[in-house]
């Protein structure tokens, strides 16, 4: 990973030490190419100054735009936790977890300052067709949205998580963890996060 003055930034000692965050400006070969697992690829960057770092209003707290009472209701689950580690004031990617039944649900929001790559390219990677996972497009939501189930192993149920693209080169998240929440439970839930999440 290669940045402008050509050095590598993800290996750099300077880069980790100062915790530098890298904006990708190009990929070689470009994305959708046909690789072989001993081809090179080869990302370059450039630094996100501290002043392009625009941080969220404090008003936005992630653990309030779903209730742990909704949550409970939409999944038909017991004893709903929230786990607030992500819900702090002008965070650039605030999120809140909700625990229960052994299991989590992710709610988050991607904001254009936290993006390595701008809002669209990066719902376009994550929700692409893949060897284990596959996508329905999720209508009724206020942005192109995709439901991506994932399976690991043969006999193991799907898990979903749910993209979609907001105005403001913004992505909302909400991922189900192992759980096997349907799509049309996660765009319910979602409709109400995006509703109170605002411009």
């Amino acid at each position: 990973m290669i940045a402008a003055d050509g050095h590598d930034f993800v290996s750099s000692p300077e880069d980790l030490q100062e915790g530098r965050s890298f904006r990708v400006t190009s990929v070689t070969p470009a994305p959708g190419t046909l690789a072989g697992r001993g081809d090179t690829i080869t990302i370059h960057g450039t630094v996100i100054e501290a002043s392009e770092v625009v941080a969220l209003p404090p008003a936005t707290f992630p653990c309030s735009w779903i209730g742990a009472d909704e949550v409970a209701q939409a999944l038909n689950a017991q004893n709903v936790a929230v786990d607030p580690t992500g819900d702090k004031a002008g965070e650039g990617e605030p999120f809140c977890t909700y625990l229960f039944d052994s299991d989590s649900l992710t709610s988050q929001l991607f904001s254009s300052a936290s993006l390595p790559v701008d809002a669209g390219h990066m719902f376009a990677f994550n929700t692409a067709s893949k060897p284990d996972e596959s996508y329905i497009d999720v209508e009724g939501l206020p942005g192109p949205a995709r439901c991506v189930s994932t399976k690991v192993g043969s006999n193991a149920k799907p898990s979903h998580a749910l993209w979609v693209l907001l105005e403001g080169n913004r992505i909302y998240w909400l991922n189900a963890g192992l759980h096997d929440v349907p799509c049309l439970t996660l765009k319910v839930l979602a409709q109400k996060a995006i509703s109170r999440i605002g411009n």
